[in-house]
């Protein structure tokens, strides 16, 4: 018999939501690991999860707490910002091109000042301006930290070793360090950017909308507000947005995207469907086996993500 403790811990389990959130600005993987750490420390959350490959930030809670997530992420990296996952500022922006220019003008300053038969004033010049120009980034990056939770990180590093070899008479020595660091964050944004492509364009599998089927007539509603035992309608050309039953209908349906599979597959009533299956001839009424979150699609595209 099951004793009052396991009661109450299966009443909680059951009161958790799952929450998601965009990271903007994350731009490093272990910045990632570091908030997702922080949160998980917290006892108000639980399956704590962040993706660097999609800047998604995952949790399970009572509450949203965003606040409080907001909070921790910015202890950790002010520069992030927490934000819908609907967002239309949730787009990454593309810095990459910025960072390339900052880094072609910071060497060939610095090559005009080594390189270039000038006085001894202006050669220093230069070379402190192409300091500034390949720094300004790493040393702001290296401050917020310091400010938000009175630790180091690389950006830290790499400046003092910068300043260290300027300091020494050794500048040539700095502005390889820092040069050497942004093209290896170049390379690392492109990198990360191609992944984050390719997810993208598997997401294509992911239904907008579901035909909701009521005495007052069809309408389109979230994939995630229809229930269990709710009818939908399937029509040509769209896609099955959550698993459920045929109760009405025929069609052909393309499952190459779940399953590999080329050739049509013909469904009528009783037969299961899939969601993330495309309706390619006919029309189908569809019973909901399954809430979205639990759905074939819906689990596909989190082991994609993760």
């Amino acid at each position: 018999m099951m004793n009052m403790s396991e009661k109450f811990m299966r009443k909680v389990v059951s009161m958790l939501k799952k929450y998601e959130f965009i990271l903007k600005n994350l731009d490093c993987a272990n910045c990632a690991n570091k908030i997702q750490n922080k949160i998980a420390q917290n006892e108000n959350f639980q399956k704590v999860v962040v993706n660097f490959n999609t800047l998604k930030l995952t949790y399970e809670a009572e509450d949203e707490n965003r606040e409080l997530i907001e909070k921790l992420v910015k202890s950790e990296e002010p520069d992030v910002e927490v934000i819908d996952i609907k967002s239309k500022s949730a787009e990454e922006d593309n810095k990459t091109a910025f960072q390339i220019l900052r880094l072609i003008v910071g060497v060939g300053i610095a090559g005009v000042g080594f390189l270039a038969n000038l006085p001894t004033i202006i050669s220093n010049i230069l070379v402190v301006s192409a300091y500034f120009i390949l720094l300004f980034r790493t040393i702001g990056n290296a401050i917020k930290i310091w400010k938000a939770s009175k630790s180091i990180n690389e950006n830290f590093l790499v400046t003092i070793s910068c300043f260290g070899a300027f300091l020494i008479g050794e500048p040539l020595e700095g502005l390889m360090v820092i040069i050497l660091y942004e093209i290896g964050k170049i390379l690392e944004d492109k990198a990360v950017h191609k992944t984050r492509k390719s997810i993208s364009d598997l997401m294509n599998i992911k239904p907008e909308y579901a035909n909701l089927k009521t005495d007052f007539g069809t309408h389109e509603v979230a994939p995630e507000d229809v229930k269990i035992g709710n009818i939908i309608v399937v029509k040509q050309g769209e896609k099955i947005p959550l698993d459920g039953i045929v109760v009405s209908g025929e069609a052909d349906l393309d499952t190459a995207s779940l399953t590999g599979e080329s050739r049509l597959q013909n469904v009528k009533v009783k037969d299961k469907v899939l969601s993330g299956s495309i309706n390619v001839q006919g029309i189908l009424e569809v019973q909901v086996t399954e809430k979205y979150e639990n759905s074939t699609v819906s689990r596909i595209l989190e082991l994609v993500e993760n």
